[in-house]
């Protein structure tokens, strides 16, 4: 087994995609159509004797089709369904952008942290490395003040166009910049802003080459390498990457949080930004799975 579904959030799945398709229902007992839910509808096989008629928003050829993806193909639920939950937002997914994490939450839990012991930050300008669908960005302006402004950044002109349309329907678009990086440097797209960030937020590609084959087949299969490489032999050239380029970019007080990949990356990333000797304030920040997998840090003011 690869670490995949097990049956019961299968079944989950499977009612979600019903509870979105189903439209109306009739009883046969009264000949009204109602809108109904496929959660409502279950509810009504099991108490009722009277048949019953029901429309779907699609065929039931296409839903077969869409299940068949899931379950034969591996695809994740959010590519087929469009979209995934991610804090207070639900956003658009597609093969192109990695379907948000519950974990990666957390980033701006601590960035929230960050706020209560320094408000100025929630005003000044913040950066989202690897934004993919824009989640990390969103979540940022949904804590920031209104005058603050952030930049999403993306290497992928598949993620930048998506990110473009989760911050337009989240109504943060005046708020968060979606930009498309040039693929070899983290900060290039940020030139112009270099030493005036007050924050710094990414969830960078982290995963060893070597070990990616041995993921389970909804990542390895269908969301894109180029987010979950994180270069080298250990995965870390692209925390390594931030991690340098974060003294340079953030001004004085200024708050760097990471994703990690567990393990001992947590302790490397920890152990680099000592190292640089411009940040204090370092801190690993457990999963909810009590995995070691965030780092935080404050740029010293000297």
């Amino acid at each position: 087994m690869d670490g995949g579904p097990n049956s019961t959030e299968l079944k989950r799945e499977l009612d979600w995609l019903l509870d979105d398709a189903i439209a109306e229902v009739k009883l046969n007992s009264d000949g009204e159509w109602r809108e109904t839910t496929w959660m409502k509808l279950n509810s009504q096989l099991a108490d009722s004797d009277s048949s019953m008629e029901v429309k779907t928003r699609v065929s039931l050829h296409a839903l077969r089709e869409l299940w068949e993806l899931r379950i034969k193909r591996r695809m994740p639920f959010q590519y087929i369904v469009g979209s995934s939950h991610w804090r207070d937002d639900v956003l658009m997914v597609a093969p192109g952008v990695l379907c948000p994490r519950p974990e990666t939450e957390i980033l701006i839990d601590m960035a929230m942290e960050a706020i209560a012991k320094n408000p100025g930050l929630a005003h000044g300008t913040w950066a989202d490395l690897g934004t993919g669908s824009g989640a990390i960005a969103i979540g940022l302006a949904r804590i920031l003040a209104p005058d603050a402004s952030i930049f999403a950044v993306d290497a992928s002109p598949a993620a930048v166009e998506i990110a473009r349309i989760n911050t337009q329907r989240c109504r943060v678009d005046e708020m968060v910049v979606v930009i498309e990086g040039d693929g070899d440097s983290w900060y290039g797209a940020l030139e112009a802003h270099m030493g005036q960030l007050a924050g710094v937020v990414s969830n960078p590609p982290y995963i060893a080459a070597s070990t990616i084959a041995r993921l389970q087949a909804e990542v390895r299969d269908h969301e894109p390498l180029m987010a979950l490489d994180g270069g080298g032999l250990d995965g870390m050239k692209d925390l390594q990457d931030i991690v340098g380029g974060a003294a340079s970019a953030l001004q004085p007080g200024g708050f760097i949080a990471l994703e990690t990949g567990g393990g001992d990356q947590p302790t490397i990333v920890s152990k680099l930004l000592s190292e640089c000797g411009m940040f204090v304030d370092i801190k690993v920040v457990h999963d909810y799975a009590g995995i070691p997998r965030h780092v935080s840090a404050i740029r010293s003011a000297t």
